[in-house]
Parts: C-alpha cells; structure tokens; sequence
C-alpha cells in the first residue's frame, strides 16, 4: 500500500471536509432515530440515535480501512429509513404486540437487515464485483 504525502493545505483540506461530513452524519442520525422510533416508540429515540451513530462509525471505519479509494464517505441512508419507519408504524398500529416487544423488535429488524445487506456488499467487494454495486438498488 502506497501512502501519499499530503500538503499541509490538503490536511486541511480533509479535516475540513470530514468535520462536515460528521455534522452532516450526526444530524442526519438524529433524523432517522427520529423518524423511526416516532409515536409510541419515541421514548427510545436517545438510544435508537447512539445505536445508529455508533453504527455508522464502525461502517465508516471498515470501509475507510478495506477500501483501495482513497476518498470514501459512509453514513446511514435515508431509504431504508424511510422504509423501516413506515415497518415500524405499520407494527405499531396493529396493537398486537406491547411498545417493548415492538421496540426490540424494530432493533433486531435493523441489525439484521443492515448486516445481510453489509455481507451482501462485502462479497461483491471480495469477488471484485465493485462495478455491479451500480446495480444494487437503494
């Protein structure tokens, strides 16, 4: 692996830019907490958002560590956001099961669907399939 020297205009540069990009991440997770864990399920949005920040970092670490690019931004998408809040209020709604069980499970909907599609990527990625990632809908 080849290291560049970097200027110390570009150092700013790239601090610069990743301290707006952390902004950018923060706000955007307090979001997403927000707006899946909206109703009955909002006295966990403190929790939901240190989950997804924490989520995102260790994302935004494995991909800054095996990626060959040397410039890569990594953060929570609002699709499936949009997807797992509309899942959260349909299971909300039915009254079938209480606001614990339904928060645990919107926890465990998350994890699974964000490591089956994070694997999903990673084997593209192995197999040096990275130009049908394109292909890969949101």
């Amino acid at each position: 692996m080849r290291i560049k020297q970097l200027t110390a205009h570009e150092v700013l540069a790239d601090l610069s830019l990743a301290a707006l990009s952390s902004v950018i991440t923060v706000l955007g997770t307090v979001a997403f907490a927000a707006m899946i864990f909206s109703g009955p399920l909002a006295k966990v949005v403190p929790l939901a958002f240190v989950t997804f920040l924490a989520g995102t970092t260790v994302s935004a670490l494995v991909v800054g560590l095996l990626s060959r690019f040397y410039c890569n931004i990594s953060g929570a998408q609002d699709q499936p956001a949009a997807i797992l809040a509309t899942f959260a209020s349909g299971l909300t709604s039915m009254s079938v099961l209480d606001d614990g069980a339904a928060i645990s499970t919107m926890f465990a909907v998350i994890v699974l669907s964000t490591a089956s599609f994070g694997l999903a990527l990673l084997l593209l990625g192995v197999l040096r399939f990275g130009r049908y990632t394109q292909l890969v809908p949101y």
